[in-house]
């Protein structure tokens, strides 16, 4: 649909398209108060405001892969990337000057505090969270691993293995290896709880 002939029509409809309510739309373009709700009401005028949000919409969508790359970054940021050696001591460090930083490190930043004294803290990105919502935007949110008619894998079975492909295999040896390192990680926490 081209746009309105009328151009304050056009205005308040731009307006209402970008977000403002259609009252305050109304008076911006100089009308009272009464009357709103009939003009935005007139199809030729909801079409219009329907199309331009559309049109706003499409223009504003963050892809999917502009999300990926983003993710992917912060989990990829490293804290050492943000540190420098001071000069003339014996390797103590200091954080390097966040304005000269490259902007893809700069993006990582999640927050920058400067407390009493004067000394910048900042956090970046949580890596794990990112991770986690990379993974999410890639594949299923949740793997399940079952035999047949829904019983567990018997993984000493070799039979079971052969039927499996190359892929399949990639994934439940990721598997194992995550069990693996969970269980681990568990006696290493109930000891410091103690």
């Amino acid at each position: 649909m081209p746009a309105l002939r009328n151009p304050v029509h056009e205005s308040m409809c731009r307006d209402v398209a970008g977000g403002m309510s259609r009252e305050a739309a109304w008076r911006a373009a100089g009308f009272g108060s009464r009357n709103s709700t009939r003009f935005f009401k007139r199809p030729e005028i909801a079409a219009r405001v329907t199309e331009l949000q559309e049109e706003f919409a499409e223009g504003s969508r963050i892809s999917l892969a502009y999300l990926q790359e983003r993710m992917l970054s912060y989990a990829q940021g490293d804290v050492t990337d943000y540190l420098e050696p001071r000069p003339y001591t014996d390797g103590k460090l200091r954080v390097r000057n966040l304005k000269e930083l490259p902007p893809e490190l700069r993006a990582r930043i999640a927050r920058v505090t400067i407390d009493k004294n004067g000394t910048i803290n900042f956090e970046i990105y949580d890596k794990v969270k990112a991770l986690e919502t990379l993974i999410r935007s890639i594949g299923p949110t949740r793997l399940e691993v079952t035999g047949r008619d829904g019983g567990p894998i018997n993984l000493s079975d070799p039979a079971n293995l052969a039927r499996l492909d190359e892929e399949e295999l990639q994934m439940l040896q990721h598997v194992v290896l995550k069990i693996e390192s969970h269980a681990a990680a568990e006696p290493a926490e109930a000891g410091e709880a103690e």
